[in-house]
């Protein structure tokens, strides 16, 4: 049972979570009313200091509660629509052209919807109205496109229907998420009042399970590969990052890791798994013109939008100072190489560093990394940092699930427009809370999840 002050403040969780969900939306009119904003922001504020409250109560945590006040807070916006992200319209998108014979990384959205049979094939106006990327060739793996066609199919037509099929795999994934973060906290001792974190954090919530984004798989295939590491399971180990590289590429980046933390044998045989499982859920997907495709959508997406970037917008500031023009064109590329060299080093640690970060460590602060230096920096990028923070005894990503929520002050009007005061804030906060994690927590103690 919970106590009574902690059943309260479950309570206002609940119904705050429950107006932000079914009472605020961005995606039907594509920008928030007047004043929706600052009562969105001022929610997800409440929302953070109500868990941070439990969290800090002499409340006796067990996982059977962690998991009961997670399951009621996920299942209550079972109903709601995707309120802060229209990608879902894309995702169904897929689907159908998937259920028609057709492969979803050959065919633009603007051929598709000139067919003289589109609407018939279920690719009507509404659908294609609903999402942004229409110029685009899709760039959604394998196991993502399994879940989009299995909507598509029970949907039949009807976005709504599709959605909560999504949200069903999402959902049941995201709870498999907090079993392998609650088994993983117990293999390295950490207090499970920690497991809150990411139960109730209001990020996670609203982004995977209510706004349908698919890191929410990503999470529960690392994790899981992860704990089969830490139990000398290789071949679940591999088989789960495969999945995971299936659902969303970045994993793929931290294979590399392993090689500080198992013996190579070991490594050959979890990477060559992973990579298999991938190649394997790809080939009903092969065809030559697909690599092409795909890279074109990406540098595309990447080279031609900038949302919410922390240094590349430093850099573009202080480069007007110098020209008239935007230097980030130069200089992302450059931040790319200094994220690939530092990708090998960060690899290679064993070679010069006598005790190396555990593997959680490791891919936290690369992800970290990865996302400060990023042109593009949508809120439900970061949530996969979030257990592993959890994990690492790092407190930065909880500070950012929170100040995350400032990038959506750009969709106050049709006219999409930033607000750079609050990137600012939000950047100036998180990196003040990376650089103290660096500087005087550096040499806390600290425990290797894998070995």
């Amino acid at each position: 049972m919970l106590t009574k002050n902690n059943t309260i403040k479950f309570g206002i969780f609940i119904l705050i979570l429950l107006f932000v969900g079914y009472f605020i939306d961005r995606v039907e009119v594509k920008y928030f009313h007047n004043y929706s904003f600052p009562t969105f922001f001022t929610s997800i504020f409440l929302l953070f200091a109500l868990v941070y409250s439990m969290f800090q109560s002499d409340q006796k945590w067990s996982f059977k509660k962690i998991l009961t006040l997670g399951i009621i807070a996920r299942v209550l916006l079972f109903f709601a629509s995707p309120n802060l992200s229209d990608d879902y319209y894309r995702f169904i998108w897929d689907g159908t052209l998937i259920l028609n014979g057709y492969n979803p990384f050959l065919y633009l959205p603007t051929e598709v919807i000139e067919w003289d049979n589109a609407s018939k094939m279920g690719f009507t106006q509404e659908l294609y109205k609903g999402f942004n990327s229409q110029i685009y060739y899709s760039v959604y793996p394998p196991i993502n496109q399994v879940i989009y066609t299995l909507s598509a199919f029970v949907g039949n037509g009807n976005v709504y229907v599709s959605a909560l099929v999504m949200r069903f795999f999402i959902l049941t994934m995201d709870l498999g998420s907090i079993y392998f973060l609650y088994k993983l906290m117990r293999l390295k001792n950490i207090e499970l009042k920690y497991l809150l974190w990411y139960a109730l954090n209001p990020l996670i919530i609203l982004e995977l399970t209510l706004n349908l984004h698919f890191e929410g798989a990503m999470i529960f295939f690392l994790l899981g590969a992860i704990y089969f590491l830490e139990t000398k399971k290789n071949v679940y180990a591999g088989l789960f990052w495969g999945l995971a590289i299936s659902t969303k590429l970045l994993p793929l980046m931290f294979l590399g890791f392993l090689i500080n933390h198992i013996k190579f044998k070991q490594v050959l045989q979890v990477g060559t798994i992973a990579v298999a499982t991938f190649l394997v859920l790809f080939i009903p997907f092969m065809h030559p013109e697909v690599v092409g495709n795909v890279g074109d959508s990406l540098s595309k997406y990447f080279g031609y939008f900038e949302f919410n970037a922390g240094i590349p917008y430093l850099i573009r500031t202080i480069g007007y100072q110098f020209y008239d023009y935007s230097i980030l064109f130069k200089a992302l590329p450059f931040l790319k190489n200094l994220f690939l060299a530092y990708l090998v080093l960060f690899s290679l640690s064993n070679l010069f560093v006598k005790k190396p970060l555990s593997l959680v460590t490791q891919i936290y602060w690369t992800a970290m990394f990865y996302f400060l230096i990023a042109g593009i920096m949508h809120p439900w990028y970061i949530t996969f940092i979030i257990p592993l923070g959890i994990l690492a005894n790092k407190k930065a990503i909880l500070i950012w699930s929170w100040h995350v929520f400032l990038s959506y002050s750009a969709y106050q009007s049709v006219d999409y427009q930033e607000n750079y005061y609050l990137i600012t804030i939000e950047y100036a906060v998180v990196i003040g809370a990376v650089f103290y994690e660096l500087i005087f927590k550096s040499n806390e103690k600290q425990e290797n999840v894998v070995l």
